[in-house]
């Protein structure tokens, strides 16, 4: 019973963080905000006030909107140096991204280092903590056994040679963890149950290439 319910707590909590619901990207972005302006005060100090928050989320969308317009044409020009264009663009966003708080905040590498660790890893930590109290009970262990349980479904949606005893195998062996899954599954948790119907399908799919091995 106790990996059940940690398993579904882990796909309710996965489910809630990566929703696409307007209200919680709106409420993700505002509870980031709020964490980073209170940790700028903490690293930052009298520069760590309300409008350099705003100055540095203002000018680090610019900045990424620039990058991104730029990355995709000159990818699209120099097709055969995309590779190389991408890495250059990484290492200068990289260096954006602790030199515009450096910049706005007045403050040396470490500190612009800290501050977006202990920001970013408290937004993390807030959104979970949201979670938890408005959906139910998540922890650690909860969301490591879902992220288990999802790893699995990764490699079952994973390409299958053509091989007809690869694809058998493949199949049976989908057939039994989806009998397992189901055994466990709450029908009542919308997420869970969306993830079951999705490991289904591509338990579907392998049946269909079975198939049309076997009737060329």
């Amino acid at each position: 019973m106790n990996t059940i319910h940690t398993a579904d707590s882990g796909s309710k909590l996965l489910g809630f963080l990566f929703s696409d619901s307007p209200l919680l990207t709106i409420g993700s972005a505002v509870i980031s905000f709020v964490i980073f302006w209170l940790t700028s005060k903490l690293f930052a100090g009298e520069r760590g006030v309300f409008k350099n928050a705003v100055i540095y989320y203002v000018a680090s969308f610019v900045v990424s909107l620039v990058l991104g317009v730029v990355f995709g044409l000159l990818a699209s020009a120099l097709p055969d140096a995309a590779l190389f264009i991408g890495i250059a663009f990484l290492l200068v966003a990289i260096l954006l991204m602790f030199a515009v708080p450096m910049h706005i905040y007045q403050i040396g590498f470490l500190r612009a280092l800290g501050l977006l660790l202990v920001s970013g890893l408290g937004s993390i930590l807030a959104i979970i903590g949201i979670y938890a109290l408005v959906i139910g009970t998540a922890t650690p262990e909860s969301l490591l056994t879902f992220l288990i349980r999802d790893r699995a479904s990764q490699r079952e949606s994973a390409p299958k040679p053509n091989d007809p005893a690869a694809l058998a195998d493949e199949v049976q062996r989908m057939y039994v963890q989806l009998q397992e899954d189901r055994k466990s599954l709450n029908a009542k948790d919308a997420a869970a149950v969306n993830q079951f119907n999705l490991r289904v399908a591509k338990y579907n799919e392998l049946r269909a290439r079975q198939a049309e091995t076997h009737n060329p």
